[in-house]
């Protein structure tokens, strides 16, 4: 068991920060009430990558103006900026906008996806076998991952007062729109780089299920955000573990390693 863990050093270290930063980050997505947040910005941005594998089967070469990532990241940021809209003069309310993100983008990416060669649509929206990370891949994650922690930290107190108090923030003078805005470019910035490696299942189900986690175990506001990571850490390494002694996904894996630790939380929280 060593060796293997050994073997998948890169994909073990890659999906640890992705389930580390991600569970932070669903902890706000959660206490704003918007976790489907999550779920539309993974789906755009299975679209940029989408796009950009069609460009490629097609022979359109761009240098970076073509780059999967950079392709991916705009068309969450473009989100980002539809989504985080508090004009409600149009009648669309902030709900349907999710709706219409997620479904728009999911089948723009199976269109693109279609007329491409080369691209798959399995590795596009469950995939991005994180068995096969890569060191630039993981490189990637850390740098991006790290430097949202850091704004994170810096910027705890803000992110954490417009997200549980919108409307008290903005009578002490905190400009929401602005951190919120902020907030949600945190998030396109660390799914941009982890839905190509982990695909939108895992990446989604990293900002659900442990801030659940969380939220059930945690007392205050701080134990909230502890236990989040922690049990995305740990379903993590526990989901690894299964998949690699009995062959499984390891996406998937994962994913029910975090749902069966949410069910041990319930039940925790039950008892106590």
């Amino acid at each position: 068991m060593l060796e293997l863990l050994v073997l998948f050093r890169e994909s073990i270290a890659g999906t640890l920060v992705i389930a580390a930063v991600g569970s932070l980050l669903g902890v706000y997505m959660l206490l704003r009430r918007v976790v489907f947040v999550g779920a539309a910005l993974a789906q755009l941005s299975s679209a940029g990558l989408a796009l950009a594998a069609f460009l490629a089967s097609a022979g359109v070469a761009l240098g970076v103006l073509t780059d999967r990532y950079l392709l991916a990241l705009l068309f969450t940021v473009v989100g980002v900026g539809f989504l985080a809209r508090q004009d409600h003069r149009r009648g669309i309310p902030a709900d349907a906008r999710l709706g219409m993100a997620f479904v728009l983008a999911g089948a723009a990416a199976i269109l693109l996806v279609a007329r491409s060669a080369t691209a798959d649509l399995h590795d596009l929206f469950f995939g991005g076998d994180v068995l096969l990370m890569t060191r630039a891949e993981l490189a990637r994650l850390a740098l991006v991952g790290g430097g949202v922690l850091a704004l994170h930290l810096a910027a705890m107190k803000e992110f954490v007062f417009v997200s549980f108090d919108p409307e008290m923030a903005a009578t002490l003078g905190y400009r929401v729109r602005r951190w919120s805005l902020l907030l949600y470019l945190s998030a396109a910035a660390l799914i941009t780089v982890a839905i190509a490696s982990a695909g939108v299942l895992l990446t989604f189900g990293y900002l659900v299920l442990p801030p659940i986690s969380g939220l059930l175990l945690g007392k205050r506001l701080g134990g909230v955000f502890a236990w989040s990571v922690a049990a995305g850490v740990t379903g993590t390494l526990v989901g690894f573990l299964a998949s690699i002694r009995l062959d499984l996904p390891t996406g998937a894996t994962v994913i029910v390693s975090l749902g069966a630790l949410a069910l041990v939380a319930r039940l925790a929280k039950s008892v106590r």
